[in-house]
């Protein structure tokens, strides 16, 4: 048996390390009721931002995979601190 750890000194740093943040303004109760579950309310529109990814030893042309974790998910939809409330985070 053998056993132990590798690391390696790839690293890569999403938006300069700052925190993405996303802005959906004040959205009634009213209008997540209409949608019903798992539908996006009314006027609600979906957000697009880019996010620099930049990489230190790593080859320019190097194939890369995102894996985003959420410690509770329903479906496709990560729930948030409300957990009547999720998000989808989708490729474009």
């Amino acid at each position: 048996s053998f056993g132990g750890r590798v690391e390696v000194p790839q690293n890569c740093e999403l938006n300069a390390g700052q925190i993405v943040e996303f802005d959906f303004g004040d959205i009634g109760a009213s209008l997540f009721s209409a949608a019903g579950p798992g539908n996006r309310p009314a006027g609600v529109m979906p957000q697009t931002k880019s996010i620099a990814v930049k990489c230190t030893n790593v080859a320019a042309q190097a194939y890369l995979t995102m894996r985003l974790e959420a410690s509770a998910v329903s479906g496709q939809a990560m729930v948030s601190d409300n957990q009547d409330l999720g998000f989808i985070v989708a490729d474009q």
